[in-house]
């Protein structure tokens, strides 16, 4: 009896497996740009926008990542600056 609990569990087990590593699987990390007029500073140390990200499970860099672009005087640039 024990031995057919063990084969209809190894079954099950192996039956789910697939399912499980679908779960796991990696998405796509999203991309904030950050257009300053100077040289852009780290946005994610002390950034309230950073750590309320944090506080809802986000993490920089698997995520959710920032590029950072200045426009320099030249209000004309910001448009090409934003992300694709």
């Amino acid at each position: 009896m024990r031995l057919i609990g063990l084969a209809v569990l190894l079954a099950l087990g192996l039956a789910l497996a697939p399912l499980a590593a679908e779960a796991q699987q990696a998405g796509k990390v999203s991309r904030i740009a950050l257009i300053a007029s100077g040289a852009p500073q780290n946005p994610v140390d002390q950034d309230p926008f950073f750590e309320r990200l944090r506080e809802l499970g986000w993490v920089y860099g698997r995520d959710v990542v920032a590029e950072r672009r200045a426009y320099g005087d030249r209000l004309e640039r910001i448009p090409t600056l934003l992300p694709n």
